[in-house]
């Protein structure tokens, strides 16, 4: 049986290496949108249903390229996670 264990979980919220993953995976998904309304606007607008989870992609993808693993990888699952909330959100998901 499961049992609640607060003092694990407060220790596991203040912990260095949990608030460090968690802003840089917020970071990626801000990142995505900054990314994505500069794409929209320079690069190319893509007006098709789930167009704007392309961009988040590509800033995810972008990321794992050019950063090393331990930045690349949160932010591109930040970035990942925002392709994922917009696609749904363009298909009537959510």
């Amino acid at each position: 049986m499961a049992s609640l264990s607060v003092n694990r979980a407060t220790s596991t919220l203040m912990a260095p290496a949990f608030i460090k993953s968690a802003v840089m995976i917020v970071a990626g998904s801000l990142l995505a949108q900054i990314a994505t309304n500069w794409m929209r606007s320079n690069v190319m607008d893509l007006s098709m249903r789930g167009g704007d989870a392309v961009y988040a992609v590509v800033t995810a993808f972008l990321s794992l390229a050019i950063l090393p693993g331990r930045y690349g990888r949160p932010l591109a699952m930040g970035s990942t996670a925002t392709a994922v909330r917009v696609a749904a959100n363009e298909f009537g998901l959510i």
